[in-house]
Formats: C-alpha cells, sequence, structure tokens
C-alpha cells in the first residue's frame, strides 16, 4: 500500500480545491440538481455580507474514508489478477497473485545450501574434538620432558583455527536460514490481498504483467463510510461548528441527506482562500451501492435565526 498520511490529505484537499474552483471559475453558475438549468450561485455566498435567513449553499464532492492503491512488495509476474472495477470485496480477499515459481526454485537452492552449511558445521565440530586432543598429548608430552615447545604451540594454534572455522560455519548456516525466512514472507506476500472492506475502484495490472516493488496493482476505496467534503468562505467558517448538519443533495442518484460536520480545517487555504470542511454522510441502506467518491453535490445549511 502506497501513500502517507500526510499525502493522501494533500490529494483530498487538491480535490476539493478543483471542485471548488470549478464551480468559482463558472461565472458563478454551476449545474443544479436534476439536470435542471444552471444555477447561479448567489454571490453573497463569497462576500463580507453574512446570510441569516437564506439557505447557505456550497459546491462538494463525496469522498471514501480510505483509498488505497494495493501494490506487489516484489518484483514479478503477475500470475492472476480477480478483481475489476466495481467489484466489491472483503478484507483479507485476494486481488492477485504472483507467479511463485522463482521464489520456489530460489527457497529450493538455500535449503540445499542451509543442508550443506550444516553439514560443514558438523565436521567443524568433529575437527574441533581432534585439535583438543591433540593439543592434550602435545601437553602432557612436553610437560614429562619429551615434547617439543614448537609442537606444543601449533597445536594450541591448531585448535583456535578449528574454533574460527567452526564460527565461520555458524554464520553460514545463520545466513541460509535468515534467507530462508525471506523467501518464505515473499511466498505468502505473492498473494496480494484486500486491506480492508470496499470497492475496486481502479485495475492498474492485467495476468502476465511484469511488476516492480511497489507497484501499484489495483486501488481499493472504503464505501461502507462517506464523508462530503466541501469549502466555505472565511467570513461563514465561523458561523460552522463541529457536531452541525448540513443537508447534501445529490443529482444522480437524486437524493437529499444529513450529514454531521466531523472535521473543520483550522487555518484558510491560501489559494482558494476558503476554509475546508470534512462531514460523515448518513445515506441509506438502498443507496450504499450507488453513492460513489468523487460524486459531484451541493452541501445546504440554513442559519440559525438571528440572535440566537
Amino acid at each position: 500500500m502506497t501513500g502517507s498520511g500526510s499525502g493522501q490529505r494533500g490529494v483530498r484537499i487538491a480535490l476539493v480545491a478543483g471542485v471548488v474552483a470549478l464551480g468559482l471559475a463558472c461565472a458563478g453558475e454551476v449545474a443544479a440538481p436534476g439536470g435542471s438549468a444552471p444555477t447561479r450561485v448567489p454571490t453573497r455566498l463569497i462576500s463580507n455580507d453574512v446570510p441569516t435567513t437564506q439557505d447557505e449553499r456550497y459546491v462538494a464532492v463525496i469522498a471514501a474514508l480510505e483509498a488505497v492503491d494495493v501494490a506487489s512488495r516484489h518484483a514479478g509476474t503477475l500470475l492472476e489478477v480477480r478483481v475489476r472495477p466495481g467489484d466489491r470485496v472483503a478484507a483479507g480477499d485476494v486481488l492477485a497473485r504472483l507467479d511463485e515459481t522463482p521464489m520456489r526454485e530460489a527457497l529450493a537452492m538455500a535449503l540445499a545450501e542451509r543442508r550443506s552449511a550444516r553439514a560443514v558445521l558438523a565436521q567443524r565440530v568433529v575437527e574441533i574434538a581432534e585439535a583438543k586432543r591433540a593439543l592434550e598429548i602435545e601437553q602432557e608430552l612436553f610437560a614429562r620432558g619429551i615434547g617439543a615447545q614448537k609442537h606444543l604451540e601449533e597445536a594450541g594454534f591448531a585448535l583456535q583455527k578449528t574454533h574460527k572455522a567452526r564460527e565461520y560455519a555458524l554464520a553460514q548456516v545463520a545466513e541460509q536460514s535468515a534467507r530462508i525466512e525471506q523467501l518464505e514472507r515473499q511466498l505468502t506476500e505473492a498473494v496480494i490481498a484486500a486491506p480492508f472492506a470496499g470497492t475496486i475502484s481502479l485495475r492498474y495490472r492485467d495476468p502476465g504483467a511484469l511488476v516492480s516493488a511497489g507497484a501499484a496493482i489495483a486501488r481499493v476505496i472504503r464505501t461502507d463510510s462517506l464523508w462530503v467534503r466541501f469549502a466555505v468562505p472565511a467570513d461563514r467558517a465561523a458561523h460552522l461548528g463541529v457536531g452541525d448538519f448540513v443537508t447534501v443533495k445529490l443529482d444522480s442518484p437524486r437524493a437529499s441527506l444529513p450529514a454531521q460536520i466531523r472535521h473543520i480545517s483550522p487555518e484558510l487555504d491560501p489559494a482558494a482562500r476558503m476554509v475546508f470542511v470534512e462531514a460523515k454522510l448518513d445515506a441509506p441502506d438502498h443507496l450504499q451501492g450507488k453513492l460513489r467518491a468523487g460524486l459531484p453535490a451541493w452541501v445546504e445549511r440554513t442559519p440559525s435565526p438571528a440572535g440566537q
């Protein structure tokens, strides 16, 4: 999976800014829900005059709580891709699978090399025992006055060499064991699964494609919890609060849905001169499969009576 939290937030804000800029750039005219004639957005909504008796209306976009490009952790050939755009998946469902043949061949070779390294290690253990015995004999002969100092030193040096050889053999066994663990993990990760329940929005690769490590295979969006994102003029931001309700109006499917404000940006966007707001959408079950991230919408809020 790719993308950091800050990067995702930047993309989300850019998306909202694009929608808002589009609505403001069209000389104040945007398409009204239902396919009717374009509705002119009152200029008072972006002026310093604060409306208090008429509905406020803002350009908005439907957004998913999470959207992730699911990627391959390893380079290889895609053996299969099981999903297409629009498919619903559960957490853990297999999206694609890499060809495991090269990994299995490498694993078989690593297992053989570890067996060889263990055999060498066993031989080094035997050599240590022999070197110890040879040193003990030289020590006994030297103590009895019939052994040479040179032979005693050579026996001690030979024992040291066998210990070093054993250490190297141990390192070889450990290296091959680590390699085997890595290959076994790669085999597990050759199966590319959905990180959460959602809907496939994009399929980037087809079976047979060569992919590099980190290459995106498919995009999964969480559709069980949809949000609406919109921007409001700075003078209106003070009149919105977390927990406030707004009405979200859609053209397709035609619907008017409630949403509760959950996040209000603490700063003014320097480019759009707007404050970005996120609200959680409350959609009935029969619309869950019809609402899609990226749908344009209107957000309306009826101001509180003056003095309240």
